[in-house]
């Protein structure tokens, strides 16, 4: 496992960082369990609006829309609703040969307030 963050993570509020936490921890168990990866990467980069997590690894892919067990399927909801529960966006990529992506979004407090006035 690569772990790479940068600074920002600090300042993000304390629901927030347990909102990273939990996904990053439920993100590695599934990895575990379930992807026959050999390589697991997770980075916390600052982009221009948002804090972007992102854990990827090259193990095998899942679909989607496919019936998975139900405890990988609770995982991936809980993981979900941690990330709106903060307000932020929550993606899931996943593709044969490609392994898989999560990536979650939290705005940069400026950029979430714009957001609430209407403001690009």
């Amino acid at each position: 496992i690569a772990f790479d963050a940068d600074p920002i993570v600090e300042q993000l509020a304390d629901n927030e960082k347990m909102a990273v936490y939990r996904v990053v921890q439920e993100a590695l168990t599934n990895v575990a369990r379930h992807a026959q990866a050999t390589q697991v990467r997770v980075a916390i980069r600052q982009t221009r609006v948002a804090v972007r997590l992102e854990i990827s690894d090259d193990g095998k892919a899942f679909s989607l829309a496919q019936k998975e067990d139900s405890q990988q399927r609770l995982g991936l909801l809980g993981m979900q609703e941690r990330v709106r529960l903060v307000n932020g966006t929550f993606h899931i990529d996943s593709r044969e040969g490609k392994g898989t992506t999560v990536r979650v979004d939290l705005l940069l407090p400026r950029q979430a307030e714009r957001q609430k006035r209407g403001l690009p």
